[in-house]
């Protein structure tokens, strides 16, 4: 069963069957414009007994010094409940010729609790023409 990362904040991005990412002919107009967005994965903290995973992508953004990417979706499922997770990545942090973002947050309150989680973006470097990421 497959993880859906499409929502309001990645409309035009989904995830191929090989684990690439598929752009819109929009947002991929975009990305020759500077536009890009990051990956994100993590556990949350043990809560109840258990965790749950997070991976999806952020919105897409354009290349400024100071701007900040949106994220939201739902955490995998466990012990029969999942919750759902929205908030904006911090300012983007150099790291060698690209950049990346932390994030945290604590998830809805599903089943009578919720998590905490933090993380940090993978890196976007600017490319040649045809490559994303």
């Amino acid at each position: 069963m497959g993880y859906r990362m499409y929502n309001s904040v990645t409309s035009g991005v989904r995830k191929t069957a090989k684990g690439g990412i598929f752009l819109s002919r929009k947002r991929y107009e975009q990305r020759d414009q500077g536009y890009h967005l990051h990956l994100f994965q993590n556990l949350t903290t043990i809560d109840d007994g258990h965790l749950h995973a997070m991976f999806n992508v952020t919105s897409v953004e354009p290349d400024t010094r100071k701007h900040r990417h949106r994220y939201e979706g739902r955490t995998t499922v466990n012990r029969g409940h999942d919750h759902r997770y929205r908030g904006r990545t911090g300012e983007p942090i150099q790291s060698g010729s690209g950049h990346y973002h932390r994030y945290n947050g604590e998830t809805s309150r599903d089943e009578g609790h919720d998590h905490d989680y933090r993380g940090t973006t993978s890196v976007w470097r600017p490319r040649s023409n045809r490559e994303w990421m």
